[in-house]
């Protein structure tokens, strides 16, 4: 039953309460009302709803909290990229004293019991915080007990030591759906004995926990221990900002890695790790005599010109769940027709253009240039097998020269953003001659072909193998160890992570090839505007009118987005079936790159004398990888 109503007052305040968009709510001991909005501002209000005070984030973003005290206040990041709690001060609405918690913390939540208060961490960890020790102490990882923590709501405790959880989930054509879990300590030796299959992950999916306590809950034999590097990340924190620097995560993995201590199974999901290094090391099990064994998952039932892209002579080492494609495309009338397409083809394909026409949107700079063109044709470049590269071959050098034509920088002083168009808009208009297209979904389909009015070729980077510069996005991906205690085990872990289940609940395109048919058919049902009755309303020309799924802004550019057509759909199904090799990223190949391109961008090298300096850095490099 709805116990009362108070109506915010700003009767005595100079607000416009039109501009007012309260977001956050929480009540203090002094039964103070305390509210926080997009625009940097606290607002007390007394118990009858009358605003008293307006206080200054000054950079305070994040969640307000109470604790069990009756202390209400804000908890984010520091100008040190600590997590602090500052209090709000209900006697002299102003702000109080500053708690540093010491841990990542989504939210705060009050511990009945008095003392302390609880805190959810990113890694789906609750702590409990003591307030007169001033340290904090695990409680329980939520995965350890099978539930997938993505949106803890609340905690509360009871007098017998047991934890109500409640957590949230958001579905697929559901607003949220709610679970209440009792949590109740036992001893670990009464718990039924499985075997502990451990996967080593630098930054857990959303998706990836959801499987991974699903599985957990389901299996009787096996049980994922996960081993989250992201613990040694490095919390690069400012007001208003939050990053993680993985690098010492990935070191500290890669070292114990090379120490001989391999867990069961690897997420690479995140692409940072080098999966083509950890197999030239002997690291890595092929995954495809389990594939080809086993009938549910065979490779004929999964994308195969992903599975083909991922090889590594004919080896499979790790085994995406779903998968983006990343290409250039432009107007076939313009780029169409070429045998194949280096840089030289890219300049013969821009003169068609009108004068001041570019290949790239106005903002590409030499360096990111290189970098997708280099990513794009890595493969071509570096044998990781035999630990050999070819930088100094003519075709690494086109590119170079290539990426040397575009400008060092992008003047962001000078420059109107009010003129900025995509690059869709850009090639619509015959202003440009590529745009950078990405497909993760079939959302992602119908407006990036609309922008460019359906004349859509698909042609890619300049300088990449067999004439086409498009790679795949490997997604979700898992490696089995060569060290793996049980790899029958592990691999009914994978493939549970491609059943039809799994695999429509994917944020990408899935790899299971009847998923990926069963999201293409639902993405080309095309509604009709209808009346009262049901039936079809008719547009000036007797057609029925299409309903408009969304609309898409982007810069000062939008699109009404339709169903997916058929045309759309077999050109993107064409685009992933040419698609032959992966865009991979490798931090230390990339930094000698721009370490030793910054020279000859400048005009104090050679070409030749570049190339030669990358190709000696690199070898040396490659080869300490094997």
């Amino acid at each position: 039953a709805l116990l009362g109503t108070i109506r915010a007052d700003f009767s005595d305040s100079a607000l416009n309460v039109s501009d007012v968009f309260l977001q956050y709510l929480a009540a203090d001991s002094a039964g103070h009302l305390i509210c926080a909005d997009y625009s940097n501002t606290i607002y007390i209000f007394d118990e009858a709803g009358k605003l008293l005070k307006t206080l200054s984030q000054d950079g305070k973003y994040g969640n307000l909290a109470t604790l069990d005290t009756g202390k209400t206040g804000i908890l984010y990041y520091d100008d040190s990229g600590d997590q602090v709690f500052t209090e709000i001060d209900g006697e002299k609405l102003d702000w109080g004293e500053t708690l540093s918690l010491g841990v990542d913390a989504w939210n705060v939540f009050a511990d009945p019991a008095g003392g302390g208060f609880y805190l959810f961490g990113s890694s789906g960890t609750i702590y409990r915080y003591d307030l007169a020790a001033q340290e904090k102490a695990k409680v329980v990882t939520l995965l350890d007990c099978d539930l997938d923590a993505t949106n803890l709501e609340n905690i509360s405790v009871s007098e017998n030591g047991d934890l109500q959880v409640l957590l949230s989930t958001q579905n697929e054509g559901v607003d949220r759906t709610y679970g209440l879990y009792t949590l109740h300590p036992v001893d670990a030796a009464m718990l039924p004995e499985k075997t502990v299959l451990t996967l080593a992950t630098l930054d857990l999916s959303q998706s990836l926990r959801q499987q991974i306590a699903k599985f957990n809950r389901e299996n009787d034999t096996y049980r994922i221990e996960v081993l989250d590097y992201s613990q040694y990340s490095e919390v690069i924190a400012s007001p208003g900002s939050y990053t993680e620097d993985s690098s010492s995560a990935l070191l500290k993995l890669n070292t114990e890695l090379l120490s001989g201590n391999l867990p069961d199974l690897i997420d690479v999901s995140g692409g940072e790790l080098p999966v083509a290094q950890y197999a030239a090391k002997g690291f890595l099990e092929d995954l495809l005599p389990y594939l080809n064994a086993d009938s549910a998952v065979s490779p004929n039932k999964l994308m195969e010109s992903v599975l083909n892209a991922v090889k590594t002579d004919g080896k499979l080492y790790q085994l995406p769940t779903s998968f983006q494609v990343v290409s250039a495309a432009g107007k076939r009338e313009i780029v169409g027709g070429y045998e194949s397409w280096t840089t030289d083809e890219v300049e013969d394909a821009l003169k068609k253009l009108p004068e001041g026409a570019t290949v790239f949107n106005v903002d590409y700079t030499k360096s990111h240039v290189l970098y997708l063109c280099a990513s794009s044709a890595m493969n071509r470049f570096v044998d990781w097998q035999a630990g050999a590269c070819s930088f100094d071959s003519d075709d690494f050098k086109s590119i170079l020269s290539f990426a040397n034509t575009f400008p060092d920088e992008f003047d962001t002083t000078n420059f109107d953003f009010d003129e900025y168009l995509s690059d869709y808009r850009r090639v619509g208009q015959g202003q440009q001659l590529l745009a950078n297209i990405a497909f993760a979904s079939f959302d992602d389909i119908y407006y990036q072909f609309a922008a460019m009015d359906n004349d859509v070729c698909f042609v890619g980077y300049p300088g990449a193998s067999d004439g086409l510069g498009s790679g795949f996005v490997p997604l979700g991906a898992i490696c089995m160890t060569t060290a793996c205690k049980d790899k029958d085990g592990a691999w009914g872990f994978i493939r549970s992570l491609l059943s039809m289940d799994a695999q429509m609940q994917s944020p990408a395109f899935p790899m299971l090839k009847s998923a990926f048919e069963q999201q293409a058919e639902a993405a080309m049902q095309q509604d009709y505007v209808t009346d009262e009755d049901g039936n079809p309303i008719l547009d000036a020309s007797g057609n029925p009118i299409p309903v408009v799924l969304y609309t898409i802004g982007f810069f000062n550019e939008t699109v009404d987005v339709y169903a997916v057509t058929p045309e759309q759909y077999q050109a993107v199904c064409d685009l992933i079936n040419q698609t032959k090799s992966v865009f991979t990223f490798d931090e230390n190949l990339m930094n000698i790159l721009t370490e030793e391109t910054a020279a000859y961008f400048a005009g104090a090298k050679t070409l030749d004398e570049t190339t030669a300096m990358i190709q000696n850095r690199a070898s040396l490099y490659i080869a300490e990888q094997k």
